[in-house]
């Protein structure tokens, strides 16, 4: 729901980022984020071994939500654009797990795989455990960081799995206009600007 909320996101579902769709997604996205808070706090602690999990059950809650508020091409194109994205790497939503046929030992390569790279993210933005100044490179690490998981998912996948992904994903995204975009979510939320949190 926050991808939606992002201004590139609209523009490219067509959607007026003042029209009654936004409103709706708004109230879907602050639920979601309470629903996650809440799942967190239950959780604790939280590990990447939990995430899918948790991932699964937030978007076994709210897909129904979302499919009423968007048009089916909508809907599609959303799931298309974050299957483009490089958290989705992970291959944690049931419906691409689904679609792709993704096998019990696939699987559990990919969940160690998410568990690794997990890993090795909190290592890049959290240097010396928030003791020591944030690291200057982190945007081109992880940018490096999603290259690498992306190749090692694609040692996972079979050559058909493969080009079944690359079909899912649809038309290419421009990510990049992306950066720096609030969702909008409410206040508060990550990426929203300090301006829109007073509105």
């Amino acid at each position: 729901m926050d991808r939606a909320l992002q201004e590139p996101i609209l523009k490219e579902l067509g959607i007026e980022k003042d029209g009654p769709q936004v409103a709706e997604l708004r109230k879907l996205a602050d639920a979601r984020a309470k629903d996650l808070q809440d799942s967190i706090r239950d959780h604790t602690p939280v590990d990447a071994a939990s995430l899918p999990e948790l991932g699964a059950k937030l978007q076994a809650r709210f897909d129904p939500e979302l499919k009423k508020v968007l048009t089916p091409e909508q809907y599609t194109r959303l799931r298309q654009i974050i299957w483009q994205m490089p958290g989705a790497n992970r291959l944690d939503d049931p419906d691409l797990v689904k679609a792709l046929d993704v096998k019990p030992e696939q699987r559990e390569k990919l969940d160690a795989l998410t568990v690794e790279i997990f890993g090795k993210q909190v290592a890049i933005l959290n240097p010396n455990r928030g003791r020591g100044p944030a690291d200057a490179d982190a945007p081109k690490k992880m940018a490096e960081l999603n290259v690498e998981w992306s190749k090692k998912i694609n040692e996972i996948l079979s050559t058909a799995q493969q080009e079944k992904l690359a079909e899912l994903k649809g038309k290419p995204f421009d990510a990049s206009l992306l950066q720096s975009q609030p969702t909008g979510g409410g206040p508060g939320r990550p990426g929203q600007k300090s301006e829109e949190k007073k509105q």
